[in-house]
């Protein structure tokens, strides 16, 4: 069993652990989706409550058990989704699809690790936080080292690119159909 609590860990370290648990304990449970109810169930008792939060997680045969814990009196509010202006990472994860032509797919779980990860390398800093329409956004800022790095594997990938479109034009070389027959010498000028 898991168990993690707010006085003793932050949700991206809960993040963390439950990916962790999840491995050792449930090889049969997809991460990224546990990882994305971890994340919403967090964030929520995060967001709605000025109270910690405790997080139980235990890997039966039969089923894997989430369980989050936050001492508020309120009860949940249900509410629809809002796929345009909705909040948490839907943006990013929507505007990599756009960018990409749909070429890349970011799962949120997916996500929620490679920005930990950004963070605790010191290349993406959280910038700030507001509520829009019912839901919290969080942006992120990309640090002067983040910079240096994104211009390094940009540079990579274009060096990448470069070597390829050679590769790609000397096979069409040599691989090009015979050379045009010479003109009849009755046209010759």
């Amino acid at each position: 069993m898991l168990v993690l609590d707010s006085s003793r860990a932050d949700t991206a370290l809960a993040r963390r652990a439950a990916v962790r648990f999840l491995r050792a304990r449930c090889p049969w449970a997809d991460v990224n989706d546990v990882l994305l109810v971890v994340s919403e169930l967090l964030g929520n008792a995060v967001r709605h409550t000025d109270c910690g939060w405790l997080l139980r997680m235990a890997c039966r045969p039969e089923a894997l058990v989430v369980e989050v814990y936050d001492s508020s009196s309120a009860r949940p509010v249900p509410r629809t989704g809002d796929a345009e202006n909705g909040g948490g990472f839907g943006g990013i994860v929507r505007e990599a699809e756009a960018l990409s032509q749909g070429q890349v797919r970011v799962r949120i779980g997916t996500l929620y690790g490679a920005l930990d990860r950004l963070v605790a390398d010191g290349l993406i800093v959280p910038d700030r936080e507001e509520v829009h329409r019912g839901r919290l956004r969080r942006y992120y800022r990309l640090t002067d080292s983040g910079e240096a790095a994104l211009c390094a594997e940009a540079g990579r990938m274009a060096s990448g690119a470069q070597a390829a479109a050679r590769r790609i034009a000397a096979r069409r070389a040599a691989h090009d159909p015979l050379p045009a027959p010479p003109e009849p010498p009755g046209n010759a000028p």
